[in-house]
């Protein structure tokens, strides 16, 4: 049984007044009265394993109040009050829960291969919320509807132990569409691979991340009169080569099938939805 409480704060652009109309037709604004966002979790875990073999379940519920979420608007313009134009934020909106439970499988065979297995399913329930938000000297509603949706995604890596002390490594990952305060985020997936290879204390590998050019941002957005399909890439497919070398002792065991190599933290980067 695990319980956390964790806050988010916000960071100086989400909090900048300054209004960025480097294009009139999508200005940035940032929200001074933003307020820190606490989540809390509860999660009760079963683990079980066999000499070669791991199955890890876990329940868990996870709230999130007073979220720090992007909002846009239609709303007049400074300079001219008879013409509307697109506003780009953030905002403490909606509560959300998420109520599900994450399976995580590792198997070892032919004690080359080892197969790492990550499932998560989970009910995604987001309150309907209202908000004023500061607007040239005064206040401008914006409000988003009510939201309940089942969601998923999958990760799974395998990773192959070569002769020559070398080390062959892919991940695929795939995300559903997820609930968002405006909206949704489309579903996405992607796939990358590695292949290192050690000599003594020297390390070598070769990385290829985003293969088949699938890594993008799907949003789709919901608003006072207006309804947006905004989608954005970064990267692309990339090749990456690593050298690294470890000073002091090494061990031979470091290198073994679960000597993962490092992606430079791209499978762990979160969303952040700028337009």
């Amino acid at each position: 049984m695990n319980y956390s409480r964790r806050i988010h704060r916000p960071f100086g652009p989400q909090l900048n007044t300054f209004e960025n109309i480097s294009d009139p037709s999508e200005v940035h604004l940032g929200n001074p009265l933003i307020l820190p966002e606490y989540s809390n979790a509860v999660e009760l875990s079963y683990i079980r394993n066999w000499r070669s073999h791991m199955l890890s379940v876990s329940g868990y519920l996870r709230s999130n109040t007073d979220m720090i979420s992007h909002v846009s608007f239609l709303a007049p313009m400074a300079s001219d009050p008879d013409v509307n134009t697109m506003y780009y934020g953030h905002a403490n909106v909606g509560n959300m829960m998420n109520t599900g439970v994450e399976i995580i499988s590792r198997n070892t065979l032919f004690n080359r291969l080892t197969l790492t297995t990550t499932v998560n399913l989970y009910n995604s329930h987001l309150k309907a919320w209202n908000t004023d938000y500061p607007l040239h000297d005064d206040f401008y509603a914006v409000h988003g509807n009510r939201q309940n949706r089942f969601v998923w995604d999958v990760r799974c890596m395998a990773s192959v132990r070569l002769p020559w002390d070398m080390t062959f490594q892919a991940t695929g990952r795939y995300n559903s569409r997820r609930v968002t305060a405006q909206g949704t985020l489309e579903s996405d997936w992607d796939v990358e691979a590695g292949l290192r290879k050690n000599i003594g204390a020297w390390g070598i590998s070769l990385m290829c991340k985003d293969i088949f050019d699938s890594k993008k941002t799907h949003n789709i957005l919901y608003g006072n009169g207006y309804t947006q399909s905004i989608s954005k890439w970064s990267g692309g497919r990339t090749l990456r080569l690593a050298v690294t070398f470890n000073f002091g002792k090494t061990h031979s065991h470091d290198h073994g099938p679960h000597n993962h190599i490092d992606t430079g933290g791209y499978g762990d980067e979160h969303h952040h939805h700028n337009h």
